[in-house]
């Protein structure tokens, strides 16, 4: 997998604002993301569908703990320009909402 290096994003703390908790998933099945969970631990082998990615800068985590997972865009959407993204069992990425129908991969790592 190409390692993509950090982005470093500001914590909203820094600015005086609470910092949000992350609204984790154990997942053991294939998952459809909505606005209600930000971050996904794959216990299985299993697929990710991002939400729409109308709303910019949304962040969604996901980390492959226990087998590969391929990561999908919305119908219609991409991926850094596909159609799916790959994680191999021990690595996890964050992918950010550019607002216009499309997801970026901001950070990427191997555990």
């Amino acid at each position: 997998m190409k390692t993509i290096a950090p982005l470093v994003i500001a914590s909203l703390a820094l600015a005086g604002c609470a910092t949000p908790a992350a609204r984790p998933l154990f997942a053991s099945a294939d998952v459809l993301l909505s606005g209600n969970r930000d971050v996904v631990v794959a216990r299985a082998a299993l697929a990710v569908t991002l939400p729409a990615a109308a709303k910019s800068g949304r962040l969604f985590t996901v980390r492959a703990a226990g087998g590969d997972v391929k990561v999908l865009a919305a119908a219609g959407e991409r991926i850094e320009g596909k159609d799916a993204f790959e994680l191999e069992d021990g690595e996890m990425a964050t992918f950010m909402a550019d607002g216009s129908g499309g997801w970026v991969i901001i950070s990427s790592s191997d555990l």
